[in-house]
């Protein structure tokens, strides 16, 4: 769904820059070789303007958590942010495939092992499953088998993805023969983790961790009045957050695992986005889309499901001698 709407958009902004592209040089006179870039820039400028902004936003409500964070983090972590802006939605996300966005279609694990958790890969708002090509490559590498879903309908309330969510859980764990998984979400995609848990409690005993990456846990201050169903859900400090807190044992709470973006973009303020009992790690000098791909979080994802499904197996052990 995604990928059509980007589709469109980028072939309407297209078919706008040809008729920029006309008046400029029929009007202004401008040299084809001129007008033709300079119609075209608004492609790029546009999303890269949207962008500063969020971050001057982002840099205004750090939060009363939030420390002394050099001017230069800031300045890498905006550029490379513009950056992924250009590649996830004028490329990466627009030429999705939906044939197998679940990773059915998608190559096995370099090293099969049975003993390797798999991994499930929700995405956030307004993204899809490309959003992940470098961390399903990595985790791959690692032996993991990797699935990974788009949430859709892109506009609806955050519960509605629990049902989907389900689906996928029961055929990874059927298609590997396991009776474990561990669930990586990023942005909205870590709510959908934690709806899900609220409307499937049984499964919590199959998540040996749930990785969140840059989720508004506690709410982003990004829109000021959201109209959307998930977006009026993820603002700052909304009643639907309270009450999903509300319905949390500190045993689930225990189950997650919080990255935080000290340069996060979209979700701010930044260092309060986590709640009671969960482990909390903030990353420097790396915004909001980052997180999915710079090389550090990949490996601190992997070697956390690693750590967790070693601490899973061995209690599972001792339960088991014990009886």
């Amino acid at each position: 769904m995604l990928a059509r709407l980007l589709r469109r958009l980028i072939l309407f902004q297209l078919a706008l820059a040809v008729l920029i592209a006309m008046a400029l040089i029929h009007f202004t006179r401008l040299a084809p070789p001129i007008a033709w870039p300079l119609a075209l820039s608004w492609l790029l400028v546009l999303p890269m303007l949207s962008m500063l902004r969020s971050f001057r936003r982002a840099h205004r409500n750090q939060g009363s958590q939030a420390g002394a964070s050099p001017l230069s983090h800031w300045l890498r972590a905006a550029g490379v942010e513009i950056v992924l802006t250009w590649r996830l939605f004028l490329w990466r996300q627009a030429v999705a495939s939906p044939s197998a966005p679940d990773g059915r279609g998608e190559a096995p694990p370099a090293h099969p092992d049975p003993a390797r958790t798999p991994v499930l890969l929700l995405h956030g708002f307004v993204c899809n499953h490309r959003i992940w090509d470098e961390m399903a490559a990595h985790l791959r590498a690692q032996g993991h088998p990797v699935r990974r879903i788009d949430l859709e309908p892109l506009f609806c309330s955050i519960d509605e993805y629990a049902p989907r969510v389900e689906a996928a859980v029961a055929a990874l764990l059927a298609d590997q023969g396991h009776d474990r998984l561990a669930v990586v979400g990023h942005s909205m995609g870590g709510l959908a983790i934690r709806a899900w848990l609220r409307a499937y409690p049984h499964r919590l005993d199959s998540v040996v961790v749930a990785v969140t990456l840059g989720t508004p846990h506690r709410g982003t201050l990004i829109d000021p009045s959201p109209r959307l169903a998930n977006t009026r859900e993820m603002a700052y400090g909304s009643q639907w957050l309270a009450a999903l807190a509300q319905s949390e044992s500190t045993a689930l709470r225990e189950r997650f695992s919080v990255s935080i973006a000290r340069q996060d973009q979209i979700v701010f303020p930044q260092t309060e986005q986590s709640l009671p009992g969960m482990p909390v790690r903030v990353w420097d000098a790396i915004g909001h889309l980052e997180l999915c791909s710079h090389p550090a979080v990949l490996a601190a994802v992997s070697e956390q499901i690693h750590d967790r499904a070693r601490m899973a197996a061995a209690g599972s052990r001792n339960a088991a001698a014990s009886a």
